[in-house]
Formats: C-alpha cells, sequence, structure tokens
C-alpha cells in the first residue's frame, strides 16, 4: 500500500475509525490473534454488490476448514454485519448442530461452537450468509461516486481491505498467515458492465443466475492472504496490452478509469509493463497470476493498494495527462505504480506472519519504488533523490518514543498505525543500507533465494536473513557478523545512531569513532547502540564509488580507532560515502571548516549526496547544539 495520502488520513483521525471495544475490562493485546485451532484451505464467496443501494449488500461464503487440535470451537473473524445464518458439516456432508456469537468489541470475533469435538486435521465445511454494510470510510467494500457532466452523480462500487478489513466483505480468517485459495462470484446489476476482481472470469460455470443480476464467476485465486483482495463494479473503460501486435508485458495488462479520462491511462499502461518485466528480470520469478488490473478510483483512502491482479489507486496516484501533469507529478506516479507492482513479490507472493513485521512489506516496497524506476527511467535519478526521504525520516526518527521496524501491534487500531514512516520511509532506508553493506550482486541474490524459497508463505525476517546471509557465504564478499546479527538491533529498536568522528591529532594518520543515539531534544539520552557500518573518502583520493564497509562501529565497547593511511596529507574526509548508511555524522570543527571550504569553492569533487548529506547533518547538528 502506498502511504503518503494514507498517512495524512491516519494524522486528520482516520487512524480511530476502527471501532474500538465496548467491554468495560481492557482486553489483552493478546487476546486479538486468532487462536490457531483451525485453518481455512478453501473460501467459496458469492456477493450481491448493487451502488445504487447503498444501504447494505448480501453474501455468503463456505468454508473448508480443518482443525489443527481436537476441538469443539471455530474462531474467525466478521465484522460490521448481520449474521443470517451458519451451516456447518463435515466432509460426509453430514449436518452438525451449532451456536455461534459475534463479538461486539473490536475483536471482531466470530466464535462457532459444535455440539461435537471437531478431529484433528479432519476436513469441515462451514457456510454463513449474512447481510454486510458498506463501510463510509473507504475501508472494506464501499460505494465511491463522482460527477459526469450532463449525466450527474456516477456511483460505482470498490475496496480498501488491507489490513484488517477483509473481515468487513465476508467472515474470514482476516490475519495475513491465513492463506486460502479464493472462489468468487460477484453478482452486479446488468447496467455496470465493467465488474473486476483479482483473477479473470472462468469458463466452468456452476452459479445459479439471480434476476435482476448479471452473474460473473471468477477463476480461482492462487494461495494468498485475505487483505489483498478486490472488488470493482462500475461503468470504467481501460486501455489494454492486448490488441498490440508485440506486447511488453506478455500477459493481459490493463488500466481502468472513468471512460473520459481514458487517455491519461497510457503512460500507467507502458510504464507499468515495463516496470513489471524489469521485476521479473531482477527476482527472477515471473508474475504468476493470468492478467494484471490497475483500476483509478475517485475516493481512495491509501495513494494505491497492491491487491493481486487489481491494484487500486487514487487518480491523482496512477494517471497522467501529458502536457499538464508536472514533472514531478508524473514522478511520483511512476514510483507509485513501481512500489505496487514489486508487492507482487514483496507482499504478496510472501507475505509478513503478522503485521508486526509490516516493514518486510513497505520497506522493499519503498526502497524499490525509487530504484526499480530508475529501471525504467535512469534519467529520473529516483536514487538520488530518494536520500531527501531518509532525511526526512531522520527528523522523525530521532525521538525517543518512535516505534522500531518490528513492533509488536495487536488491535486494529494498532495494526492500522504502524503503517507509517517508519513502516515505509525508515525500513527502506535501512534496506538501502543492507544492499550497500551486502554489495548490491549479494543482495540481489540473497532476494533470488527469499522468494524462491518462500512462495505463498507468511514469514518472519529471520527467513529474509538466512537467505542474504546464503548468497553472503556464497560470494567473495564477507562480513565480521552474520546478517542477523547485524539486523537485529537496526529492527527491534527505534532511532539511530550519530557517529562522531575525530582525528586523533591535527597530523595524525587515525580517527576515533563513537556513536550515541541522536535525539533532537539533546537534554534526552539513551543506551541504544548498532553495528554500524562505515566507509570514508578522503580529498587526495575523492572516489565515491565503493560505497562497502571498511570498518565496522561496535554496539559495546571503546571508541572505535581507524588507521587511515594518508590521511595525514588530506586537508578533509568525509565518512559514509554516498549517505549509503543510515545514520548522521558529526565530525570536529577542522574537518567541518575544511569541508564548507570545499564545498564553497570546488563542491564538484565531493558526491552529490554527501553534499546532500553535509548540508543536512551540519544544520540538525547545530540545531542540537552538537557543533
Amino acid at each position: 500500500m502506498f502511504s503518503l495520502i494514507f498517512l495524512s488520513l491516519l494524522a486528520s483521525g482516520w487512524a480511530f475509525t476502527v471501532p474500538l471495544s465496548t467491554e468495560n475490562e481492557p482486553i489483552p493485546d493478546e487476546a486479538y490473534v486468532l487462536p490457531g485451532t483451525s485453518f481455512p484451505s478453501l473460501y467459496d464467496v458469492r456477493l450481491f454488490l448493487d451502488p445504487d443501494n447503498e444501504e447494505y449488500f448480501t453474501g455468503d461464503v463456505a468454508i473448508r476448514i480443518f482443525p489443527t487440535v481436537n476441538t469443539s470451537l471455530i474462531v474467525l473473524h466478521a465484522m460490521a454485519m448481520d449474521i443470517i445464518n451458519i451451516e456447518l458439516t463435515d466432509d460426509f456432508n453430514q449436518n452438525i448442530n451449532i451456536t455461534y456469537t459475534l463479538a461486539t468489541d473490536d475483536t471482531h470475533f466470530l466464535t462457532v461452537n459444535a455440539s461435537v469435538p471437531l478431529n484433528i486435521m479432519s476436513p469441515y465445511n462451514l457456510k454463513i450468509e449474512y447481510t454486510g454494510t458498506y463501510a463510509t470510510n473507504m475501508f472494506g467494500i464501499y460505494v465511491s461516486t463522482y460527477e459526469r457532466p450532463g449525466e450527474g452523480t456516477i456511483k460505482l462500487i470498490t475496496s480498501q481491505l488491507q489490513p484488517t478489513f477483509a473481515r468487513r466483505a465476508f467472515p474470514c480468517y482476516d490475519e495475513p498467515r491465513y492463506k486460502a485459495v479464493f472462489k468468487t462470484t460477484i453478482y452486479a446489476p446488468p447496467k455496470y458492465k465493467t465488474v473486476r476482481y483479482n483473477m479473470p472470469l472462468r469458463n466452468d460455470l456452476s452459479k445459479p443466475e439471480v434476476d435482476g443480476f448479471t452473474k460473473y464467476e471468477f477463476q480461482d485465486t492462487v494461495l494468498q492472504s485475505t487483505y489483498l483482495l478486490a472488488y470493482l463494479v462500475s461503468d470504467f473503460d481501460h486501455v489494454t496490452n492486448e490488441n498490440d501486435e508485440n506486447p511488453i508485458f506478455s500477459k493481459p495488462f490493463r488500466v481502468y478509469t472513468r471512460p473520459e479520462l481514458n487517455d491519461t491511462a497510457v503512460f500507467a499502461l507502458e510504464f507499468g509493463q515495463k516496470n513489471l518485466l524489469a521485476f521479473e528480470n531482477y527476482t527472477q520469478f515471473d508474475y504468476v497470476l493470468p492478467k494484471f488490473d490497475k483500476a483509478a478510483v475517485p475516493d481512495f483512502a491509501a495513494g494505491a493498494m497492491e491487491n493481486w491482479g487489481l491494484v487500486i489507486y487514487r487518480e491523482v496516484a496512477l494517471l497522467v495527462q501529458e502536457g499538464v501533469t508536472t514533472t514531478a507529478t508524473k514522478q511520483n506516479v511512476g514510483r507509485i505504480i513501481c512500489h505496487e507492482n514489486l508487492h507482487m513479490w514483496f507482499g504478496n507472493e510472501v507475505s509478513p506472519v503478522s503485521w508486526t513485521y509490516t516493514w518486510l512489506n513497505e520497506g522493499f516496497a519503498n526502497f524499490f519504488e525509487n530504484y526499480g524506476t530508475d529501471f525504467v527511467l535512469p534519467e529520473w535519478r529516483m536514487m538520488d533523490q530518494y536520500v531527501l526521504l531518509l532525511q526526512n525520516v531522520l527528523q522523525n526518527d530521532a525521538v525517543l518514543t518512535i516505534n522500531p521496524m518490528t513492533h509488536p501491534v495487536f488491535t486494529p487500531s494498532q495494526i492500522i498505525s504502524t503503517f507509517n514512516a517508519v513502516a515505509y520511509q525508515k525500513s527502506g532506508s535501512v534496506i538501502r543500507m543492507m544492499q550497500h553493506f551486502l554489495t548490491a550482486p549479494v543482495f540481489q541474490q540473497g532476494l533470488i533465494y527469499y522468494l524462491a524459497n518462500n512462495s505463498r508463505r507468511a514469514v518472519v525476517p529471520a527467513e529474509l536473513y538466512v537467505h542474504l546471509q546464503q548468497a553472503l557465504d556464497e560470494s567473495d564478499h564477507n562480513l565480521p557478523w552474520s546478517v542477523a546479527t547485524i539486523m537485529a538491533r537496526w529492527t527491534t529498536q527505534g532511532g539511530f545512531p550519530v557517529l562522531t568522528v575525530r582525528r586523533s591529532a591535527p597530523t595524525a594518520e587515525s580517527i576515533s569513532i563513537s556513536q550515541q543515539r541522536f535525539l533532537t531534544n539533546p537534554s534526552l539520552s539513551s543506551s541504544t547502540t548498532w553495528h554500524v557500518p562505515v566507509n570514508w573518502v578522503l580529498s587526495t583520493d575523492p572516489d565515491f564509488s565503493d560505497t562497502k564497509p571498511q570498518a565496522w562501529v561496535l554496539p559495546t565497547g571503546p571508541a572505535l580507532a581507524v588507521d587511515i593511511p594518508g590521511l595525514s596529507n588530506a586537508t578533509w574526509f568525509i565518512v559514509n560515502k554516498q549517505q549509503a548508511s543510515y545514520y548522521r555524522v558529526n565530525y570536529d570543527n577542522q574537518n567541518w571548516r575544511a569541508l564548507a571550504n570545499v564545498l564553497f569553492t570546488s563542491h564538484n569533487i565531493i558526491h552529490l549526496l554527501n553534499r546532500a548529506q553535509i548540508v543536512d547533518d551540519v544544520f540538525n547538528m547545530a540545531r542540537n547544539g552538537r557543533t
């Protein structure tokens, strides 16, 4: 999910539209997690969606369930709906008597109590009929509108199910670790000709026709999480690669918009295909679904959402009017398209076990939205611009109360609040640092292993580190600690360090480097420390190209003493080439003055990213009273 618009919604109160518990006693955080005593393998969902009936929609779902223990309870999620009927049958279609309760608090638990014990790993079928409510805050299935000159208000239905709103669409196991296959049929009024879903329409039809509705039976999904489902009922038109003699991308690729905006979808069609193809080449992993849709809707809670096979965007985040759209806006559209494309692998193919590890999705998408855009349009220099994002998040990350990248969350409001600058910009910046200390080839090979070995799985960060370590061990590069050891402190602690770098003496051949957590409020302190990769460049040899670590500052022990041959002949030196790593640097006054002089007299000697680093660091040191 692309977050820029979404974050502004959080700031204005949208994060608190999730219903809070109505119980007198607080609910322990762990009580929000499904008990894990059963899991789904297949959902068969029918939805009756009519944009002209904004009061409610109806649906039913049949879930094939396997208990993991001998139990009489089935616990799943349901939210903002009235349950009409529930039936439970065994694999021989024998009915089992049940009772059920639907929580009125924000656990959203639907608990089904069977009259007999359910046998471990035996299949059962749970069928639920219900009436759902359209979301008024764009989280769930909702009705959107726009104005068409001469026709008035036009309605459509779309959805935003991440992170905890698939439970508003149909009863389900609404946590990312519960992957299943989804079979979906949508019934919509005939006047709405464009009805789209994650998968194409199927040919082997089995569902009944219903008077007053057109039936759309879709192919089964691959194994996936609930939050990646999406629905669109509209009068939209589209542009496509299906009529191209030599399409850029080998599978049907469509961009849907309201008909009057069709010509503004051309950039998304071309760039989206090229970028998707570039990611297939980078990951050595083909996009798996038989089609790829993008749709621009007038009202959307996030900038965009990576629903597998049907990515939904705000119009401003997808559409480009040549000759009118500014370069900056067009670049932003490119980044958002790239961000969502990347999720087809990081998030969709491989998901986090829980939203505690949101950064495994959004950190990679944040990094690759720039790195991957450069694959297609290198003249935009998006990775040069990325340093601005890094510098912005350093501001947010410089307070004691900031959450770490790996941040345990349980309640719906906790979960939605984790989609913040730490999950996106900080995590992307730390991933960028990881690419530099591993080297780009090792980093890429590790990600290839990670995706290949975890496809259709839900994972924790340890799985990522195992495969990055494998790639490192196979290379001629080495690190003094394991990837897991280095990354542990970066992901489980908030904040970042400032390195204080001093020449041992004006004519010395060595420097000392110490670390301390950087906090905007200088009266506060923290004992938090990290494994910090360090490299440097001297004025006598201003080569900024090799960003591998030359030394490491340890999280414990005294200041690091580093011998640098030729340092005494250097007028100035710079630590952290290309600001590749996630920290600030504070020098002694002599070096600050020397850097100021070279920036004034011959700034091109210094890499442009380090020029940006120096200016940003020195202003923040001055504001902080450190220099």
